[in-house]
């Protein structure tokens, strides 16, 4: 029973996270009566992990609905503890099936130490200050993952983007059961939670007189040697390890104080529409790849060459290649499951700028070669190119109070050296500008006179 209940999990998992896309991408999305499958699908898998939900809170300081769905786990972990590792994560599942694939006769080796006490401290003293450190150790994102990697089209970066699940089966064949029951931080948490409910009615039987004169661990109901194993504070041994355990939650804070510091940079690299600021997206984006895989236009892509940093390695980087960000579209902050990627509306994306356009002027026809081009000003959504007549030539030039940054300039650009790119900047609300592209007229300008300046005749849209 319990193993039919973990491959139904399993499938469902696989389900919700390859279906949106694969659904998409083959075309049955918009072949078939207009069914439309909302792409928030995606994160519920990886939003069941009360890891990913308490630390993305506490780093946001904001409640996102998602985290209710950690609900049933928190609760069942109270009466159940390790439950969810039992019958629901298939990364459980899977290192189990891996385990029994080891032969007999290989040699035993010496087991790891606990770390996930004192990995769940170190998240939680960084989440506090604002920068949760190892957050993508989650087993449900690295999962997740994995599965994304094999979007289509497969590339070698999103291979690389799924090997984390490839080093979980690697280190359980070397160190069998070692992963979930002394470095997991999901599974840690489950046992605290447990712990906290015995402490809890111990407490109350105290209370009414039933258990004077035991232990702390007798009365919870554990042996010495599944007390010490959990890290319930009953001996000397106990109390040190609670030492440690503050030790690295103050070790937490402070790096994650220094990651802020770090990451107070100037943005050059272009993330996502909805993006929170860069000293604590590197930390709070668990590179799960759903808003890689769900991006209609393939535009996002995992950032594996550090070009946002070593802190920033296979997070999700923006190119204007091969499309443009859609001015109508906001998947990418529908599928995000620690709010790394604020959710907004299109509405609010239309007035979010995450990047500028800039001319490029001695690769532009129009400027260098005084040859007759606007496209990027006839086709701009945000009206955000203005045309500068320079030696008898209208020129483009940007206006950085409209330009959001989308990208569509640089892909229509007509020269044989892209002559406007968009560079990244700190994503900022600008004023609202009704989006439309302009019909362009034989021989009329789609922009009106502003001003004269020496010669200069400056026209604006």
């Amino acid at each position: 029973m319990r193993k039919t209940v973990r491959v139904l999990c399993l499938i469902t998992a696989v389900s919700l996270v390859v279906l949106p896309s694969a659904l998409e991408h083959c075309g049955w999305l918009k072949e078939n009566s207009g069914f439309q499958l909302d792409k928030t699908c995606s994160a519920i898998f990886p939003a069941l992990s009360p890891v990913l939900d308490l630390f993305s809170v506490i780093a946001l300081r904001s409640f996102r609905w998602l985290a209710l769905l950690c609900l049933p786990v928190l609760v069942m972990a109270l009466f159940k503890g390790r439950w969810f590792c039992r019958f629901i994560c298939p990364v459980g599942l899977i290192t189990e099936q891996v385990v029994r694939l080891r032969p007999h006769s290989l040699p035993a080796v010496k087991p790891l130490p606990f770390i996930h006490r004192h990995l769940f401290c170190l998240m939680l003293g960084s989440a506090l200050i604002g920068y949760p450190l190892f957050l993508w150790f989650d087993p449900l994102s690295v999962f997740n993952g994995f599965l994304n990697a094999w979007h289509r089209p497969v590339t070698w970066t999103s291979v690389i983007s799924g090997m984390g699940f490839a080093v979980i089966i690697v280190m359980s064949y070397i160190y069998p059961a070692n992963l979930c029951y002394r470095i997991c931080p999901l599974g840690y948490f489950q046992d605290l939670m447990r712990e906290l409910a015995r402490l809890v009615t111990k407490s109350v039987l105290h209370l009414r007189g039933g258990l004077a004169g035991l232990r702390p661990a007798q009365s919870a109901g554990l042996s010495a040697k599944r007390a010490a194993e959990q890290g319930v504070a009953d001996t000397k041994l106990g109390a040190a390890f609670s030492r440690f355990q503050f030790l690295s939650l103050a070790l937490g804070g402070g790096i994650g104080y220094l990651m802020i510091m770090v990451n107070r940079k100037k943005r050059k690299h272009i993330r996502p529409p909805g993006a929170i600021e860069e000293s604590s997206f590197t930390a709070l984006c668990v590179r799960c790849g759903n808003c890689v895989n769900n991006c209609p236009a393939r535009v996002l892509h995992p950032d594996w060459t550090g070009e946002s940093g070593l802190e920033g390695v296979l997070t999700p980087v923006l190119k204007v290649e091969p499309d443009y960000c859609y001015e109508w579209c906001n998947d990418c902050a529908k599928v995000c499951p620690t709010g790394a990627i604020k959710r907004i509306s299109l509405e609010e994306k239309k007035n979010i700028a995450f990047g500028t356009a800039e001319v490029l002027r001695d690769k532009c026809v129009a400027w260098g070669s005084q040859q007759y081009c606007k496209v990027c000003q006839e086709n701009c959504p945000y009206r955000a190119i203005d045309l500068i007549r320079n030696r008898g030539v209208p020129c483009p030039v940007v206006r950085e109070d409209r330009c959001r940054g989308c990208g569509i300039c640089q892909k229509l650009c007509p020269a044989p050296v892209k002559s406007i790119i968009v560079r990244g900047c700190e994503h900022r609300v600008l004023a609202d500008v009704k989006t439309g592209r302009i019909a362009a007229l034989p021989g009329i300008y789609p922009c009106r006179l502003v001003r004269q300046v020496n010669k200069t005749v400056v026209y604006s849209t």
